[in-house]
C-alpha cells in the first residue's frame, strides 16, 4: 500500500518514469479505489498556492492535467 501511494505521489509530480508507470498501472489493477486523484489535487494546490502570490499563469502540462480530471 505505502508504495502504491509513493507511486501515486510520483505521478502527480511528474516525476514518473516507464518502469515505475508499469508498476503504478499494477498495483492499482489490484485496489483501484486508491486512485481517486487526491494526490493531483494536492499538488496542484501547492503549485496554485507557490504561484498565486508571484501572479504566475498554471504551466501548460499542469493545466492540461487539471482539464482532464
Amino acid at each position: 500500500m505505502r508504495r502504491t501511494r509513493n507511486l501515486l505521489a510520483d505521478r502527480a509530480l511528474g516525476d514518473l518514469d516507464l518502469e515505475a508507470q508499469g508498476e503504478l498501472e499494477r498495483l492499482l489493477a489490484r485496489n483501484p479505489t486508491l486512485d481517486d486523484g487526491s494526490m493531483e489535487r494536492a499538488a496542484t494546490a501547492l503549485a496554485l498556492a507557490l504561484m498565486g502570490s508571484r501572479g504566475q499563469l498554471l504551466p501548460d502540462d499542469l493545466r492540461r492535467r487539471l482539464e482532464g480530471c
